[in-house]
């Protein structure tokens, strides 16, 4: 056979178990040949499943990610084992618990995972109520999604490509590749994109950060989270409005593209005897296509001038249980990077994480951040594996992030009860915000429109934003969303309250 022969029989065959789409089975069948899947091979029947784990860990042998589909489980309730041989030590699976869904979206996690012997068991208690079900070492999140999660960034009055990308963020293209199994990995797009207030572009400079993820293609958890931040980016959040006019972020979703894709646990494609991150500096990616596109497009979209800086720094990870015992950062301690306002009020929204020193010594991203970069904090952050939390956890963890950099670098101290967004200014604005919310009882805060702390957003709150706002009653402009007649009745007796006061 022809070199050219066996590359396009390769690529037949990653055609086939790359597809979307699998035949019908009518038995038992489990498979990983589909984005971010991963199993090397099964054996047995509807009542006990040994599995085998690709060992495709670069610093240490055993199995990691896993990621499958089984079909032709309707009504069984099956046991599933594979070597407790796990890269990163075994005691790592003590209090593991692996996952399963019916639709590839919402995930719940197995109601028995325990170690016996020489192997790791999970199972249920019931049976599967479907003939199709995928199961996963967490809750995945695949290439696709990184892809799809993009264009709906991009599709925000709020994101932009970086200076480096095309009209779609793709900053690059993965190398094609063979992965540990055999097969023929596609040219995958690697993306970023940048998020900030483009009006604001031209006021005095913004700080900046530099959000990174997935280097280590089986740590979903972190890309979780990265999500978490990003989607409250570039919500309606007035807390997230007002970070965008002072802030820029700048965002590499996928830094291990071809990875994430091939199902790989820590290493790329490319390089899988090499651990990713350890190469971030010009003369060790000179033979990492992947690591180098996304290496030279930050140096590009973010160093735009000599001496300028970055504010922060964040490479977003998923870790096996370890000491500390709970999600934590790699931080310089001893270089102060602790103390930042930000991380500080993270570490306050967020009492659960903790703090490792950074030790840097070698080329990470955090290193790459640090020295190329600027960074005047940088930070590898780490979500621990193994905790039963459902996704909301990784969210709103991200979420915080957002948060805690609006607490330490925008609000405004001691703002009026009215001045929702906390800009310093009560203004219609304000007041556009008041009535988006207006209705919302028990939950309300005092960015939603709650000036009394009562949890409500009602009319003493108009009232409030009416009286410290000094304009009088406002003409609602053509654009604003028309309240209902009970709405508008109220307001109508509010407007008159407001009048019989003056």
């Amino acid at each position: 056979m022809t070199l050219r022969q066996y590359i396009l029989s390769l690529a037949a065959m990653a055609l086939v178990c790359c597809s979307a789409t699998h035949p019908a089975y009518a038995q038992l069948n489990l498979f990983g040949n589909f984005d971010h899947g991963s199993l090397q091979s099964w054996s047995g029947d509807l009542n006990t499943i040994q599995l085998v784990g690709r060992e495709n860990h670069p610093t240490t042998s055993g199995w990691r990610w896993m990621y499958f589909q089984a079909t032709g489980v309707n009504g069984a309730q099956p046991n599933f084992s594979i070597n407790q041989s796990f890269a990163g030590g075994n005691s790592a699976l003590n209090n593991h618990e692996m996952v399963y869904s019916y639709d590839n979206e919402n995930w719940l996690f197995f109601d028995n995972n325990q170690r016996s012997g020489t192997l790791y068991s999970f199972s249920n208690n019931s049976t599967f109520t479907s003939d199709e079900v995928y199961v996963a070492y967490a809750q995945p999140y695949s290439y696709g999604r990184s892809a799809t999660h993009t264009a709906q960034v991009l599709a925000s009055p709020w994101a932009q490509p970086t200076s480096s990308g095309d009209t779609n963020g793709v900053i690059g293209k993965t190398p094609l590749a063979i992965d540990d199994l055999g097969r023929l990995v596609p040219q995958k797009d690697i993306f970023a994109y940048r998020i900030t207030n483009p009006a604001t572009d031209s006021a005095t400079p913004k700080r900046k950060v530099v959000i990174t993820t997935g280097v280590h293609a089986g740590e979903v958890l972190g890309t979780h989270t990265f999500q978490g931040l990003v989607d409250w980016l570039i919500s309606d959040d007035s807390r997230a409005a007002r970070l965008r006019d002072d802030v820029e972020f700048f965002a590499y979703p996928t830094m291990n593209a071809a990875g994430r894709f091939a199902g790989t646990s820590r290493s790329t494609v490319e390089n899988p005897n090499q651990d990713p991150n350890g190469l971030w500096h010009p003369s060790l990616w000179t033979t990492h296509a992947d690591i180098r596109a996304n290496g030279e497009a930050m140096l590009a979209d973010v160093v735009s001038t000599p001496g300028s800086t970055v504010d922060a720094f964040i490479d977003f990870h998923s870790t096996i249980p370890s000491s500390p015992g709970d999600d934590f950062a790699f931080i310089e301690i001893s270089e102060g990077d602790a103390d930042a306002p930000w991380w500080q009020e993270l570490r306050t929204l967020q009492p659960n994480v903790e703090q490792v020193e950074s030790t840097g010594t070698n080329w990470t991203t955090a290193n790459f951040g640090d020295l190329l970069l600027n960074a005047d904090v940088d930070i590898t952050f780490e979500t621990q594996f193994g905790k039963s939390r459902p996704l909301s956890h990784y969210h709103t963890t991200g979420e915080n992030f957002g948060i805690a950099f609006y607490n330490a670098w925008v609000q405004v101290a001691n703002p009026d009860e009215a001045d929702f967004d906390e800009d310093g200014d009560v203004d219609s604005s304000d007041l556009a915000t008041w009535q988006q919310n207006y209705g919302l009882t028990s939950t309300a805060t005092h960015f939603q429109g709650d000036t009394t702390a009562d949890q409500d957003v009602d009319g003493a709150d108009f009232l409030t934003w009416q009286q410290q706002s000094g304009n009088g009653v406002p003409v609602l402009a053509a654009n604003t969303v028309v309240p209902e007649p009970s709405t508008l009745w109220l307001a109508a007796c509010l407007f008159a309250v407001a009048a019989w006061r003056r």
